[in-house]
């Protein structure tokens, strides 16, 4: 190429001496810089939700019109992304990335989707920029310890938040993400909802057997806790001295309904422990005493004593409530007697059924409900393992459901005929992101329901421990009263289990607690994808201490005080907690419970004989230097506590 010459009527002279002198030093010549391009600008496309199928709740799943298409969006926690289908045939359309496990979606009038990142602390707004359902992030606020559902205003004024970690409701502006409000409610909130007046709003939870009723006023003013309604009931079909009365759990979600008395709100949940549990452990092991006929046959009503005796543990229920807060004539001492169900996940409504997403199941059940009247499920559908969120497609009789271990997407014809009925067209997707597949097999194990292997009663591990934490009950089991323990965080460790560590190993101690439970024993294989799964489960965040709040700095201070020595067997390093046996005073050796997520329990000590940290540490004679405090101190020592 040296020396080349190049033919002159191609260029012109200028260009023709730079392309001679770098041909001759160079041996080639540079490539001509290309014309810069802007890039298109970017238009935002608003998203529209159907008039007829409104909701202000927030659900894993969200239908909504784009560009005059109906597109379903779903929060694909696995995968940490937002996925778009085509909502008639679930054709995938377009894929958004977050920077955590999306938990929530929730779509506003403006065309903005609300998504809760629990793991971040994070409410994210996202907006689409293509029919395809393509979004892009336009604004975020840092909320609470770990936000989960969402609810909007009548007025879409405000954006009401529930943390579960944090306990908290919190109140955002919509359009600009500042918050306006926040107030402690029960442990671990699931779900909130606005009736149509807006004057209040509603909160369930998965380890309390209340509904708050919270009071909003307008929307620069504080909240406040009007109504604690017990969603417990007590058992109508014994004889002799009453048991404690059921303990309502796994209210992860509310519906508003039209009735012809007017708006109601349905609440799907498990009524548990009739006999064996109680929220304090006393009055626990009252035995249930079923009446028997003259003939000395074990029977009741036709039912066999076992047979009866059996939902006495655990049954699905759907409660029905005022828009003031209060049960309705039905819901005040009956309930749906069956067994399946539950752990129920997500609802969605109709003008006459409330449809539930049963997870332990892994079927959807459509429940006909009146005021006066019993609950009754009426369809069945099978939509793959594990189903977990809901939404109704506009104009249409028709659903979606997302069933999160199968990774299935089913659009369901609700009006179907027969009490069972298949999707109209499902559609699996693939995994992007790499999981451990004995730690997804195990994930699923501890989710199901009637499974013999686990529990006669039919109950899953995930009944006692919802998300892995404590269901706040005390249970009367062989070696005496024992309050549910958080798994979450703590099956990895290496020291003894249970509360009087009786054992080596967590294998042992799942073991014991199956047959304690009347199970059967898992396969080899089932319990080693189960404990791998438990290991590895994310302990519960810890809320980080108020820097500005003077009491929680003394109460840190007097933790870690030689007086009250309570950071000599609750070590911070270790989750608050030595995780060695210690005797102090409560009735034998017991091994050091983590603190973490304790300020938030309705009762203490491994037999629930405290139902305030300010009785356990007024009253633990043995338990470092906290009952010599004074109450102040106490008080303080207390608040410290609270935010682990």
């Amino acid at each position: 190429m040296r020396g080349m010459r190049l033919p002159t009527a191609l260029a012109p002279p200028s260009l023709l001496l730079v392309l001679a002198f770098q041909v001759g030093a160079c041996g080639a010549p540079p490539p001509l810089p290309l014309p810069s391009v802007p890039p298109p600008p970017v238009v935002e496309m608003p998203l529209e939700a159907a008039t007829a199928h409104r909701v202000r709740e927030s659900s894993g799943l969200v239908v909504a019109m784009l560009a005059g298409r109906t597109v379903l969006f779903l929060a694909d926690a696995d995968d940490h992304a937002i996925r778009a289908f085509d909502a008639e045939t679930l054709e995938p359309l377009a894929s958004t990335e977050v920077d955590a496990e999306p938990r929530d979606l929730l779509l506003a009038n403006d065309g903005s989707l609300f998504v809760t990142l629990p793991e971040a602390n994070t409410l994210l707004q996202l907006r689409a920029v293509g029919a395809d359902g393509a979004l892009r992030e336009g604004k975020r606020a840092k909320t609470s310890v770990e936000p989960l559902a969402m609810a909007l205003t009548p007025e879409e004024d405000r954006v009401l938040v529930v943390t579960g970690a944090s306990h908290r409701l919190e109140s955002f502006d919509p359009q600009t993400l500042t918050r306006r409000s926040s107030i402690e409610v029960g442990r671990e909130p699931r779900a909130v909802l606005v009736p149509s007046d807006g004057a209040r709003a509603f909160v369930t939870h998965a380890a309390s057997d209340e509904l708050l009723v919270v009071e909003l006023g307008a929307a620069t003013a504080e909240p406040r806790i009007a109504v604690h309604t017990p969603l417990g009931l007590a058992p109508w079909f014994t004889i002799g001295p009453s048991p404690p009365p059921r303990s309502a759990r796994h209210a992860y979600a509310m519906v508003r309904t039209r009735t012809p008395l007017g708006e109601r709100l349905q609440i799907p949940l498990a009524q548990e422990a009739t006999s064996g549990a109680s929220p304090n452990g006393y009055g626990a092991d009252a035995a249930v005493t079923l009446a028997t006929k003259p003939s000395g046959k074990d029977d009741f009503c036709g039912y066999s004593r076992t047979q009866f005796a059996n939902t006495g543990k655990s049954n699905f229920d759907v409660r029905t409530v005022r828009p003031d807060g209060s049960l309705t004539d039905r819901s005040e001492g009956r309930l749906l007697m069956r067994t399946e169900c539950l752990l129920p996940r997500a609802a969605i409504a109709t003008s006459e059924l409330v449809v539930v997403a049963c997870e332990g199941d892994s079927e959807v059940v459509s429940v006909s409900t009146r005021d006066n009247g019993w609950p009754s499920i009426t369809r069945r559908w099978n939509v793959g393992r594990g189903p977990s969120a809901l939404a109704r497609v506009p104009a249409t009789n028709h659903f979606v459901a997302w069933a999160r271990f199968a990774r299935t997407l089913s659009r369901v014809d609700l009006g179907a005929s027969g009490a069972s009925s298949a999707p109209l067209v499902s559609r699996d997707l693939p995994r992007v992101r790499v999981r451990d597949a004995m730690e997804l097999a195990g994930r699923e194990i501890f989710h199901r329901n009637g499974d013999s292997g686990i529990s006669r009663d039919g109950v899953a591990c995930a009944s006692c421990h919802p998300d892995g934490r404590d269901d706040g009950l005390v249970w009367a089991v062989p070696r005496g009263r024992r309050h549910s323990l958080t798994l979450a965080g703590n099956a990895k460790r290496t020291s003894a289990f249970g509360w009087g560590a009786e054992h080596a190993t967590l294998e042992q101690h799942v073991s014991e607690t199956i047959r304690n439970l009347g199970g059967k024993q898992l396969p080899s294989q089932e319990l080693a994808s189960l404990f791998a799964y438990l290991r590895s489960m994310k302990p519960i965040p810890r809320i980080p201490d108020d820097e500005n709040a003077p009491l929680v700095t003394r109460g840190r201070q007097l933790f870690h005080s030689d007086r009250a020595a309570c950071g000599t067997c609750h070590v911070e390093l270790g989750r608050f907690s030595d995780g060695e046996p210690h005797d102090v005073g409560s009735g034998g050796v017991f091994v050091t419970p983590s603190l973490v997520g304790a300020g938030a329990r309705a009762s203490f000590f491994h037999d629930g004989r405290f139902s305030s940290l300010d009785d356990l540490l007024a009253h633990a004679p043995r338990m470092g230097g906290a009952s010599q405090l004074s109450p102040e101190e106490r008080t303080a020592l207390a608040a410290f506590v609270k935010r682990l």
